[in-house]
């Protein structure tokens, strides 16, 4: 399953990789949905080779993944791959420079199974893809949303 989104945000190329690349962020966001996270790589590296485990809850099950960023291209991609039993999840983030102050952001997920109880296990979501999309892009714009806002209040758009 694939879904995938575009946004064209009013920040400069450079703010939006901050912004996607903010790993903290993104740690802080995870442990707010109530995941525990923990980072297995050096936590002194930064960049790729940047390695989670995370336990959440899906479907009332407590599942465990490893997420790993293995391409951090300053700026124009980052991709991170993760995998939880036998699915397994490709996540790509593509950034072009529209003009000085404008960037479109281009942002794709990979899902797919690798196992029979894995394909059990998303073939309801294969089901509610559409559902899944709508939710899927709506998120990519609110966070398209934040950059754009956080880029004003910087003074820098």
């Amino acid at each position: 399953m694939e879904l995938t989104a575009y946004e064209d945000i009013e920040a400069p190329q450079e703010a939006v990789f901050r912004a996607v690349s903010d790993f903290d962020a993104f740690e802080r966001a995870v442990l707010r949905r109530g995941a525990e996270l923990r980072r297995i790589d050096d936590p002194q590296d930064a960049g790729e080779g940047m390695k989670w485990e995370v336990d959440f809850i899906f479907r009332g099950r407590w599942r465990k993944a490893e997420v790993e960023i293995v391409e951090l291209l300053h700026p124009d991609r980052m991709m991170a791959k993760g995998h939880s039993g036998g699915v397994k999840v490709d996540f790509i983030v593509e950034l072009v420079a529209l003009s000085r102050g404008r960037t479109r952001m281009s942002v794709r997920a990979d899902i797919r199974a690798t196992s029979l109880p894995a394909r059990l296990l998303l073939k309801p979501m294969k089901l509610a893809q559409s559902n899944i999309l709508k939710r899927f892009r709506k998120k990519v714009a609110l966070f398209a949303g934040k950059v754009e806002d956080d880029n004003r209040t910087d003074g820098r758009g």
